[in-house]
């Protein structure tokens, strides 16, 4: 069982500080990957492990246990298959598990919800001002021919991937839109969140990253047609329809123009060995869907004639440990759900959305972007379970607005 909230904090926690330099680690690494190095993720990891053993009293519940036997089930995937490889990776995994355990050994307190929240987005506007710089100023991203005409954060000197920042950038968009839809803001705020959310979106497009895209377009839609239906304004929700239909036959010859810029002429050979790649790991899978082919599978399969990695968190999680590790991943995610607040679940089940869905198309599985993934869900699923108000209720909170 998770301790419950503490009331008595005054202060933002060690462990609130903690979790935000961790998922603010592929922002503030040197690495251009956006993948923060081993010694980066140890060096946040150790503090916090002594933290919670020395200050602390570790209460293990099933959601860790789940954890753990993920990980378990990893080298058993990879001792039982040929494919699979145990090297120093698996250490960098059983860390990333652990540092799960710590942070999420207690529900978080208001302050520390907040302290995030507003950290992030501080960071996420600071990163989207960034790629716009680097648009005006020339510095395009040059990691490889397959990213000419997108922009990252050059003008830093950092050529990270396009891709990883605008996944992180994407939760910010969506908090922002959630709060300028259903809460009590001021109208200079709804003014500022308004311009934010723009300049996020003219950040997505700049790095020309259609998960992003994608991504923006689905929460502004569902969140408008939840807005509507609560105000019970259904004639606006045909009405948003018909006008999203209609832009889409006005300007067809435009969107057929960014499809060709954003599928043809930039990445087609990429999508295309991408698409037939995923399909040669499901073949893989259909030969040992309960175990899997053990972890770093990917790197011992195929003959070269594949892409190096398979840009899908998920795919290859299936790959790696089989049917028994997606039950174990459903189990952490969705775990407690049913002790949520009823009010808090819409917000929960889009910030999920959000938060994984461009994990279908990037890479690391053992790495700091699939952990923060689950760890920002499952801190929101534990303060929706034991605090008084909701998550809804805290952002919801003339209090919480958060200023500029």
């Amino acid at each position: 069982m998770y301790s419950q909230i503490e009331s008595s904090y005054k202060s933002v926690s060690f462990l609130a500080f903690s979790v935000l330099v961790f998922i603010l680690s592929p922002i503030l690494s040197t690495q251009e990957t956006a993948v923060p190095s081993m010694l980066y993720v140890v060096s946040i990891f150790l503090p916090t492990f002594f933290y919670v053993i020395l200050v602390k009293n570790v209460l293990i519940n099933k959601v860790h246990i789940y954890a753990v036997v993920l990980w378990v089930m990893g080298i058993f995937s990879s001792i039982v298959s040929p494919y699979g490889t145990l090297d120093i990776r698996l250490i960098k995994y059983l860390i990333l598990v652990i540092y799960f355990i710590c942070v999420t050994k207690t529900a978080f307190s208001d302050k520390d919800i907040m302290f995030v929240a507003k950290w992030y987005i501080y960071t996420s506007i600071i990163v989207a001002i960034l790629i716009i710089a680097s648009y005006i100023f020339g510095y395009a991203h040059v990691e490889s021919d397959y990213y000419i005409g997108r922009y990252s954060i050059g003008i830093t000197g950092l050529y990270k991937n396009p891709n990883y920042l605008t996944s992180f950038i994407n939760v910010a968009f969506f908090f922002l839109g959630y709060m300028l839809l259903f809460c009590r803001v001021s109208p200079f705020n709804k003014l500022v969140y308004s311009c934010l959310m723009v300049l996020f979106i003219i950040a997505f497009y700049l790095t020309g990253t259609r998960a992003s895209l994608l991504t923006a377009g689905f929460i502004i839609a569902v969140m408008l047609i939840r807005y509507f239906r609560e105000k019970k304004r259904f004639s606006l929700i045909l009405i948003f329809v018909l006008f999203i239909i209609s832009l889409l036959f006005i300007f067809k010859n435009e969107i057929n123009e960014l499809l060709y810029l954003f599928i043809g002429n930039r990445d087609m050979l990429s999508d295309e060995s991408r698409t037939l790649s995923w399909a040669y790991a499901f073949s893989n899978i259909f030969e040992r869907p309960v175990w899997g082919c053990g972890l770093f599978a990917w790197e011992n399969l195929g003959d070269g004639s594949y892409i190096k990695y398979l840009h899908n968190v998920f795919l290859e999680l299936f790959l790696n440990q089989g049917i028994i590790g997606v039950v174990l991943l459903l189990l952490l995610l969705f775990s407690g759900y049913s002790k949520t607040r009823k009010q808090d679940r819409f917000f929960i089940l889009l910030f999920m959305f959000v938060s994984g869905f461009p994990l279908f198309f990037q890479n690391g599985l053992i790495d700091v972007n699939f952990m923060r993934f689950i760890i920002l869900n499952r801190i929101i699923f534990m303060y929706s379970s034991f605090s008084e108000k909701g998550i809804v209720g805290l952002i919801g909170d003339k209090k919480a607005d958060i200023e500029y």
